[in-house]
């Protein structure tokens, strides 16, 4: 939860220092032609309008609608999520938590709500809060884990020299 929480702020913050507009926002913009200023702009569903036109209910609609941060496309917390489930190795398997981060990552750029380079800002962030997590909230868990890693290698260096004295 830690990493999730720190994902979170960080990207967040980002968002309020840095705002970028999505692709969709790009789109439906009316810009005025001398000064090159937003005149209107409507919150949109991006390509989720289709879901909408295919079940006959406005539900995405009602949802992107209400968002009150239009200009949060960088860094992608749609595709940071899953990153920090697969990080932290997902119950389900790390063959199908790499498969929901594909998915979602796809979703996410198919449904124009970020760019590639959203994605890869998300993924960028939830690495860099693991490193740090590692090295900075356990530093004493990661090094026993260090430590442990290296009296096995000992114990098998042991075991290999034993075995081939015998020989």
């Amino acid at each position: 939860l830690w990493c999730a929480g720190w994902t979170n702020i960080i990207a967040v913050l980002i968002q309020f220092l840095f705002p970028t507009a999505p692709p969709w926002f790009n789109d439906t913009a009316v810009y005025d032609e001398t000064t090159g200023k937003v005149i209107s702009s409507m919150p949109n569903e991006a390509a989720f309008q289709r879901i909408d036109a295919l079940l006959g209910i406005p539900w995405f609609k009602n949802v992107y609608g209400q968002s009150p941060l239009k200009y949060g496309s960088f860094p992608s917390l749609h595709v940071a999520w899953p990153m920090v489930i697969f990080l932290h190795r997902p119950w389900f398997g790390n063959k199908v938590g790499f498969l929901h981060l594909v998915w979602i990552t796809w979703a996410a750029l198919y449904s124009s709500h970020h760019y590639l380079i959203d994605a890869l800002g998300g993924i960028s962030i939830v690495m860099a809060v693991k490193l740090g997590m590692n090295f900075v909230w356990e530093p004493f868990s990661y090094l026993e884990r260090k430590k442990d890693l290296f009296q096995e290698d000992s114990h098998c260096f042991q075991r290999l020299s034993s075995v081939s004295k015998a020989v």
